[in-house]
């Protein structure tokens, strides 16, 4: 799975900052066009994302091999009134439902409650990304997660959702306990 950079913004209010992250966006799928690769993660949409949904389109139409993950965050933006949900809601339609676009679900520090999470079990999820930061500390000092999030990936396992441990610079020979 290739990666799209995350500093790019199609909707930037620079007009140069956002024909460069246009560019730059184009240049990016078309080189892992050219290494085949099977699937491509996007960043997670912006406040304003009209353009960037529209080259989003346009990828998913074109590349019809190759299988497009957008990172979606569970986490509501009070301030700005955002539903992540509806956010990917507006892309899946945009696209058509096109079946080679998908969720990289994204989990938030505090674990939304289960009606919130049950909304995205109906959804494309093709990954769920666990950052560090959601680990609590057991008793014996390792990692693990919380009653809600163990329910949520319990189900996600049995859907054969990949799954990425984020966050930190944690050394490669300390994900063990994140992997058990």
């Amino acid at each position: 799975m290739g990666r799209i950079s995350e500093w790019i913004d199609c909707d930037s209010a620079d007009a140069f900052t956002r024909a460069n992250s246009v560019a730059a966006l184009r240049q990016e799928v078309a080189w892992a066009c050219h290494l085949s690769l099977p699937a491509l993660m996007m960043p997670a949409p912006r406040e304003v994302h009209s353009n960037y949904y529209r080259e989003l389109n346009h990828i998913v139409l074109k590349q019809t091999y190759m299988h497009t993950w957008v990172k979606i965050s569970m986490q509501h933006d009070e301030e700005a009134a955002r539903d992540p949900w509806e956010d990917w809601q507006e892309l899946r339609t945009l696209c058509e439902h096109h079946p080679n676009l998908h969720v990289a679900l994204e989990l938030p520090e505090d674990a939304p409650d289960i009606e919130e999470m049950q909304r995205w079990m109906g959804e494309s999820v093709k990954a769920l990304i666990v950052p560090n930061h959601v680990w609590l500390t057991n008793k014996q000092g390792f990692p693990v997660l919380s009653k809600r999030y163990q329910k949520l990936i319990r189900f996600l396992l049995n859907r054969k959702v990949q799954f990425i441990i984020s966050g930190g610079s944690l050394p490669v020979d300390r994900l063990g306990p994140y992997q058990q």
